[in-house]
């Protein structure tokens, strides 16, 4: 019955004529993730391709995958980095599930891909780009300014031989100070190689003039808990 209650309010959010008002749900733009809020129980349930991690431990669905990923690290495995991408949405699930429903003001559409562009400091989460940002360039638009591009809730940038995004797919306030917070999908990838990444990252109370940091979903987890 608590799931019910809980996720109901949730899919109470997609009014668009309502998505800029103050708020005691979250905002999810992302469609898949959105019918995973409706069917919470079938989501972690459902069997996903076979993902490893240290010590030849495996998950199947996002009970086990976050039953793991609290004690083991994910094997480094190319293949293995490719399969993480069907178990991000287990992780959004567990933010949604996990936060408090509190009140916030969520950021226009309009105002969320430039912020990405402009003000996400990459250095502060694990990517290809860590070591190529530093204090003077460490933002999509100043590492790459003839590559960025903006596409609604998306940054990234793309050339002939990487393709990299960072997309918000969910606006919410995760910790309970009343403020909002990002969920966002990292996609990092090779063209010419076979090196892929994918990641759900943490922004906490971002905004669209500043700069903001971003953590990865163990990192908020580990930061969570007593």
């Amino acid at each position: 019955m608590r799931y019910l209650i809980v996720f109901t309010l949730l899919l109470a959010i997609t009014a668009c004529d309502n998505q800029y008002r103050s708020t005691k749900s979250f905002m999810v733009v992302d469609n898949s993730l959105r019918s995973d809020i409706g069917n919470p129980e079938v989501a972690n349930a459902r069997v996903r391709s076979v993902i490893s991690f240290n010590e030849g431990v495996e998950a199947r669905n996002c009970v086990e995958y976050l039953n793991n990923l609290r004690v083991y690290a994910l094997d480094e495995a190319v293949n293995n980095q490719l399969v993480k991408s069907e178990y991000l949405s287990c992780e959004a699930l567990a933010l949604i599930q996990a936060s408090t429903l509190s009140r916030f003001k969520p950021i226009e559409a309009s105002l969320i891909g430039m912020s990405l562009l402009k003000y996400l400091d990459l250095r502060t989460f694990p990517s290809s780009l860590g070591m190529r940002a530093d204090d003077e360039a460490h933002t999509l638009d100043r590492l790459f300014p003839d590559h960025s591009y903006v596409s609604g809730y998306s940054a990234g940038f793309e050339n002939a031989d990487w393709q990299y995004e960072v997309r918000v797919i969910a606006q919410g306030d995760l910790n309970g100070n009343d403020q909002v917070d990002w969920i966002v999908w990292l996609s990092d990838k090779s063209k010419t190689g076979n090196y892929s990444g994918y990641s759900t990252l943490v922004v906490l109370d971002p905004s669209p003039e500043y700069e903001v940091a971003a953590m990865t979903f163990v990192e908020y987890q580990e930061k969570r808990e007593p």
